[in-house]
């Protein structure tokens, strides 16, 4: 059954109505309270607002901390000392050393073989001494320090010692070749002459070197520097092998200056050969404050220079 709008809506104003009447008849709204009440009121409402007690340190946090785990220590590391050389054995010194002699002790390491030259030099076996230290530099993995020790004592010892090869019917002949567009042939044959001779010397004369220019017809270019190429070359009757070319700028008329150049171009030309068609230890590269004449002496191992020679007609 539907109770109809008028009565509905009487019935809701009486209930308010009744509510109003009976709850707030007894109250006073006009009098303000007095000083006791508010200050009753403010303590009731500090009881009822007080900020929560601090959480009191337990003993399980207490446990915590001294659970908490340590940092670790740090533990400086050991310096572990390199192996003592090995002592490698001199050989029998009263008999004459083959040009790669101490070679197949290579593998004993670049310490090992400074210790074996050192020895040699102090029984005063000069000729095995050189070889040891030439062993230093075409066969084991030198430090910078090791390899400089051996090129100061190859630099000393080698002008003492007598040529390697002294029949000259038993050495090897390869030619040095040069080719240029210049107008001063003469400049470029002696700084070739005497570059040959070096080389010659510095293989303890187991190679003859021979020199020859190609000068090109065009017209020399004008300018301080022109590109000069050059390569080596060797005919054992029946066929002939040869380097590719090394090009580099040089001043023409400077003789000096020129030679430098081109024993220096033949330094780099070496090493890249040497590298490709070789086992040898690499030769570094060419340092701007080392003589090009002391490259060539003491850089390049006597061993070295005949290999090199043979491995123009093994290609």
């Amino acid at each position: 059954m539907r109770i109809p709008v008028p009565i509905a809506i009487l019935s809701c104003v009486i209930a308010t109505g009744s509510v109003w009447y009976f709850g707030s008849r007894d109250a006073d709204f006009t009098t303000p309270p007095s000083a006791e009440e508010n200050q009753e009121a403010k303590e009731q409402w500090k009881k009822e607002n007080a900020p929560a007690p601090a959480a009191s340190i337990t003993s399980t946090d207490t446990q915590v901390k001294k659970q908490a785990p340590k940092a670790p220590k740090l533990v400086k590391p050991k310096r572990v000392k390199p192996p003592k050389p090995k002592r490698l054995p001199t050989g029998d010194l009263g008999v004459s050393p083959q040009l790669s002699e101490y070679g197949i002790l290579a593998n004993e390491g670049a310490p090992s073989m400074v210790q074996l030259a050192q020895e040699l030099e102090s029984q005063q076996a000069w000729q095995h001494a050189l070889l040891a230290w030439e062993r230093v530099l075409d066969t084991t993995k030198a430090s910078p320090e090791e390899a400089s020790m051996a090129h100061k004592a190859i630099t000393r010892l080698k002008p003492k010692q007598p040529a390697w090869n002294p029949d000259p019917l038993g050495d090897i002949t390869i030619t040095l070749h040069a080719g240029a567009t210049i107008k001063n042939k003469q400049a470029l044959e002696s700084a070739l002459k005497q570059t040959a001779d070096s080389i010659a010397q510095a293989s303890g004369y187991i190679l003859k070197v021979t020199f020859q220019t190609s000068i090109g017809k065009g017209t020399p270019p004008d300018t301080p520097r022109v590109p000069i190429a050059i390569w080596f070359t060797r005919s054992d009757g029946k066929r002939q092998g040869e380097t590719p070319p090394l090009s580099f700028m040089a001043a023409p008329d400077d003789v000096e200056t020129l030679t430098k150049q081109c024993k220096l171009g033949v330094y780099n030309l070496l090493r890249a050969h040497l590298a490709e068609t070789t086992a040898f230890s690499p030769l570094p590269e060419a340092d701007p404050d080392t003589p090009a004449e002391l490259r060539l002496n003491s850089h390049i191992t006597r061993f070295m220079w005949r290999e090199f020679a043979n491995s123009l007609n093994s290609n």
